[in-house]
């Protein structure tokens, strides 16, 4: 882990965007991971492990059961292209 969050920051420091993808079932534990990742600059997203669609959530809501369905975004408004530069 040590390692991963140093290469991340020498991206980070290149001027690069960082997306963080969480598996969290816990919002506690989601919150301290928003918390963290935006301490560091990095954008975050909690999804399931599928990774089978995007969906938008509360910032601090843990990743979706995958026993109950979910609203996923359409891709090509999930995040305009400018952002993601």
């Amino acid at each position: 882990m040590a390692w991963s969050l140093q290469q991340l920051r020498k991206l980070k420091k290149a001027n690069r965007k960082i997306l963080v993808v969480e598996y969290l079932a816990e919002a506690d534990k989601a919150a301290d991971a928003r918390r963290r990742s935006e301490g560091e600059g990095f954008l975050i997203h909690f999804a399931n492990r599928e990774l089978a669609e995007l969906v938008t959530r509360d910032p601090d809501q843990p990743a979706p059961n995958p026993d109950r369905p979910v609203t996923a975004v359409p891709a090509q408004s999930a995040v305009p292209s400018e952002s993601v530069r």
